[in-house]
């Protein structure tokens, strides 16, 4: 499977999960979840050596669904402990994660699913670490998202370890990128992106295994954002479809590199 097949198919199985969230959320609006059958997705993306890969994705967002609506919160909260706990993730950790109530038990579980997803890889204590400190539920929200994001990076385009750079949980790519993964719709040139960017650069000075840094952002990236990271060495890109859109709202406000960024107040690159 390609890079472009890849990101094609995640994008499209997103708007499965989407429903998912939307009837786990509300099961009183009568509705039910559509069938994996009905998705569109073999259409746009199915060549030779897709078959493998797409079966595995639609699989896990089945099961996901399945997880999500037979499970009331209390179920859902034993089920994730024993995943985190099979991570080894410190128990004092899991408790502090799970008694945020700044998520619902719903982006409890999806991130911890996207973590299980990820395998053996390093580093996923730093990112409950860092989800656990989310003062609200629009970091709660954006945190949940970035760890769908890089779960789906990780099975579909290649592996990668979770590492605490300037003070955000980012992947490392065997190939020696630090990966920003970005789920808003609009990135703009920001003082918070800028000082992110500065920490990021701080963090990897000197470090023989970091070759290079990257920001992949799901939306658009202002032309001044893009000028002003590609000046700092950054690889941007934009409109990448990472995300499995299982949250079921619109990403309309939905912030930039961190929920405080979107609002900062823009500076000269």
């Amino acid at each position: 499977m390609t890079q472009r097949e890849s990101l094609a198919l995640i994008a499209a199985l997103g708007q499965v999960a989407q429903s998912v969230e939307q009837w786990t959320e509300n099961p009183r609006v009568g509705g039910s979840i559509p069938p994996l059958a009905t998705t569109s997705v073999a259409a746009d993306v199915a060549t030779e050596g897709t078959t493998v890969g797409m079966v595995l994705t639609v699989t896990s967002l089945a099961a996901m669904q399945d997880l999500l609506k037979d499970n009331p919160p209390s179920a859902l909260n034993k089920i994730n402990k024993e995943k985190l706990q099979a991570m080894a993730i410190p128990d004092p950790q899991i408790e502090a994660f799970l008694k945020n109530y700044n998520y619902s038990p719903t982006e409890k579980t999806l991130p911890v699913e996207a973590l299980n997803r990820m395998g053996d890889v390093k580093g996923r204590e730093v990112f409950i670490a860092h989800a656990t400190a989310a003062p609200d539920k629009t970091v709660a929200r954006w945190m949940q998202q970035r760890a769908e994001m890089m779960a789906n990076y990780v099975n579909e385009l290649g592996p990668g370890d979770i590492v605490d750079v300037g003070d955000d949980p980012l992947l490392l790519t065997r190939d020696g990128v630090v990966l920003a993964v970005v789920p808003t719709d609009y990135l703009a040139w920001s003082e918070e992106l800028s000082q992110a960017a500065q920490r990021v650069a701080q963090d990897i000075a000197g470090r023989s295994d970091v070759k290079a840094q990257a920001i992949w952002s799901e939306g658009e990236v202002d032309p001044v954002a893009r000028k002003a990271m590609e000046g700092r060495g950054w690889e941007v890109q934009e409109d990448v479809q990472l995300a499995s859109r299982a949250t079921g709202e619109d990403a309309q406000g939905r912030p930039g590199l961190s929920p405080a960024g979107m609002a900062a107040t823009k500076v000269a690159p």
